[in-house]
């Protein structure tokens, strides 16, 4: 007996999901939808392919980069950025080409 080959992961946008899963059964055939209310969490096709959704459900999402020197950060609500702000961190940093990459 073989083990079914690996899976792979996909981000799909809510909005997307439901032409998504159309998507699914038009390439593998007709099969069960299970939903838990109104999100769906799984599908099969009529030739044995399956599909498990996992949600994201964290709104508003506060996300924050910081890079050589300068950082990023937003708030973002229903898939869109509602807030941000971008700048520079004043002085010197151990990441800076003054001091060189060997003294880290």
């Amino acid at each position: 007996m073989t083990s079914p080959p690996p899976g792979r992961d996909l981000e799909v946008a809510p909005a997307r999901l439901e032409r998504w899963v159309a998507g699914f059964h038009e390439r593998h055939g007709d099969g069960p939808v299970s939903r838990d209310g109104d999100l769906v969490v799984a599908a099969s096709g009529a030739d044995g392919s399956h599909a498990d959704f996992t949600y994201f459900l964290h709104d508003p999402l506060g996300v924050v980069l910081v890079r050589r020197g300068g950082y990023a950060v937003g708030l973002a609500r229903e898939g869109r950025f509602v807030a941000t702000k971008v700048g520079a961190c004043p002085g010197r940093t151990p990441w800076t080409r003054e001091y060189g990459s060997s003294q880290l």
